[in-house]
């Protein structure tokens, strides 16, 4: 009953309700993906300025330490070198990542761990360094994932104590990076010119930082740091495409059939997947 004078209010019925919930699931299921694509591409250019600052890190530091870049270091026996590729050597590729190593290779007597490779650029214990801060040494497009075996490549697994370089995680004895230092047997920047010196992570297909579906998709690329500076955004599709490492491939690159291992325990396969970052 309506009484004279008053207005009749009319409200949402169900079938316009459902009507504008489906036209804003339908907005949102258009826009996502160039969400996410915009999204990826600033975390491609944050890595792309984390690896200039690196660049320029390396020289500075090659200038004050008689024209010579941090050589390499097996994690084994804490032995650095410029030069792995001699007949015999065991040393992996996948200790690329790693910067600094506690247990028998601390620093002296005392409890510090000891830095190397690209850990040489920030001393976390006088908080200076050849960059600003230490996060500048990940990438950040490999935060926030759900496996544990990914989260031991990022910033904030080693910053539990509040600082990074002073901790590693319980069971271990290694702080690591998710960017891989490569010299080519090689001691100055000038010497490596344009070979890939620090690019993305190359060890297993799951733990690359630039991924088109999160874990379970290809990678989308690599950036990658050269000798004489800059930096490039590989998308080769065959080093992004096809998920076999396994069975002796990364991408359509095949190295030795029955290998049972990624690139990160596997030299000629990293090697050649590294050949494919050259602009």
């Amino acid at each position: 009953m309506t009484y004279p004078g008053t207005k009749k209010s009319h409200g949402f019925t169900l079938i316009e309700l459902l009507v504008v919930v489906s036209i804003i699931a339908l907005l949102v299921a258009i826009l996502m993906p160039a969400l996410n694509k915009a999204r990826m591409a600033a975390k491609r250019q944050v890595c792309s300025s984390h690896l200039h600052s690196m660049g320029l890190a390396l020289r500075c530091y090659e200038e004050d330490n008689n024209l010579r870049i941090p050589p390499q270091v097996d994690r084994n026996t804490g032995n650095e070198s410029y030069d792995y590729s001699k007949p015999g050597n065991t040393y992996q590729p996948f200790q690329a990542y790693i910067t600094h190593i506690g247990g028998k290779f601390k620093s002296g007597t005392t409890d510090q761990l000891k830095s190397f490779q690209l850990g040489k650029l920030y001393n976390a214990y006088s908080g200076k360094g050849y960059v600003d801060k230490p996060e500048m040494l990940y990438c950040i497009s490999q935060q926030n994932r759900e496996s544990d075996y990914v989260r031991k490549y990022t910033y904030e697994a080693y910053t539990q104590d509040g600082h990074w370089g002073t901790y590693f995680l319980p069971g271990d004895d290694l702080i690591r990076l998710n960017y891989d230092y490569w010299v080519h047997g090689k001691k100055t920047l000038d010497q490596l010119n344009s070979k890939p010196v620090v690019f993305d992570f190359i060890y297993h297909w799951i733990t690359n930082n630039h991924r088109s579906h999160g874990r379970a998709g290809n990678p989308e690329g690599f950036n990658t740091l050269f000798g004489d500076g800059h930096v490039n955004f590989c998308d080769d599709k065959l080093l992004c495409s096809v998920d076999n490492e396994t069975n002796g491939r990364w991408g359509n690159i095949t190295v030795a059939t029955g290998s049972g291992t990624g690139p990160g325990d596997n030299r000629a396969m990293f090697e050649a997947l590294i050949e494919r970052l050259f602009p």
